[in-house]
């Protein structure tokens, strides 16, 4: 019972840190890889908004719409480049990933 308790945490949890997520992208909270994503999806090119960014948020920008060119040449290949992100960024990559406006 405490197993199937501690699922259902887990999972109302993970949705709510989603929700979380998406409303700070379209919300027009939060910088960086972020605001990237924000941007990429008002219109922007993918490769003039990655411009400015770190190499972890230049990752989750990248994985978060696909574009494995655009990875760094040091984290080239999918497991590297997603080591390198912490918590937020893998959740933002997920987010947008798995958002609505992408299945278009």
């Amino acid at each position: 019972m405490n197993d199937a308790l501690d699922m259902l945490r887990r999972a109302k949890a993970e949705k709510a840190a989603h929700e979380a997520a998406l409303a700070e992208i379209t919300s027009g909270m939060g910088g960086g890889d972020t605001g990237a994503c924000r941007r990429i999806l008002g219109g922007a090119d993918v490769d003039d908004a990655i411009g400015p960014l770190s190499t972890s948020e230049t990752i989750a920008v990248a994985l978060a719409f696909g574009r494995l060119d655009l990875l760094p040449e040091d984290y080239a290949d999918f497991r590297a480049a997603w080591q390198r992100l912490d918590t937020r960024q893998r959740r933002l990559v997920d987010t947008v990933a798995r958002a609505p406006w992408r299945r278009g």
